[in-house]
């Protein structure tokens, strides 16, 4: 049963890795950006581009009604400096910045490169790869 559940873990990690791969791949022409806010005002943003990820927290508000709960996914073309009105960004490798914005508004922001993630989804299969390849090697011998 264990090793059931290390293969299905192993399967489902390597599926998430090869998806940051393709993603990792694709940043470099477009922008990717997932929202979600929820009806107290907090929100959650990810964004993907030119091989980055960046990860925004806002919380508290500054509007005074509450809004709906909301989840968008957007998807722009991005090309770095094709046009005078689409600057290049230029987004350190990692970063982390907590500061307050407004009154009662906190804003958390971390930067880091997505061969990160694709690397730490890289590891669980590689281990189950290594366990399969020792076990065959002392089948053989």
């Amino acid at each position: 049963m264990r090793r059931r559940y290390f293969f299905a873990v192993a399967l489902c990690s390597l599926l998430l890795g090869a998806a940051t791969v393709w993603w990792w791949i694709n940043s470099g022409t477009r922008m990717n950006q997932l929202t979600f806010r929820q009806s107290s005002g907090e929100t959650v943003q990810v964004l993907g581009c030119d091989g980055k990820l960046l990860l925004t927290r806002t919380m508290g508000s500054s509007e005074k009604e509450p809004q709906p709960t909301q989840l968008t996914w957007i998807t722009v073309p991005y090309t770095p400096g094709a046009d005078k009105d689409q600057p290049e960004l230029k987004w350190a490798s990692f970063h982390y910045s907590h500061d307050t914005r407004e009154k009662g508004v906190i804003q958390s922001s971390f930067v880091m490169p997505i061969w990160v993630i694709t690397a730490a989804f890289s590891v669980i299969p590689l281990f189950w790869f290594l366990a399969k390849w020792k076990l065959a090697k002392k089948l053989i011998a």
